[in-house]
């Protein structure tokens, strides 16, 4: 099984970045749990 790993750097106040969140959030979501880690790092 793959593991896949994703960061996600975003700004405060950002609303492409908001966007981008949800967005991958929501790919995370549909996957089995502890096949994708999605870490978000503030800039």
């Amino acid at each position: 099984m793959a593991y896949i790993q994703i960061e996600l750097f975003t700004a405060p106040d950002c609303s492409q970045c908001g966007r981008a969140k949800q967005r991958l959030q929501a790919i995370v979501d549909g996957w089995t749990e502890g096949e994708v880690d999605l870490r978000m790092v503030n800039v």
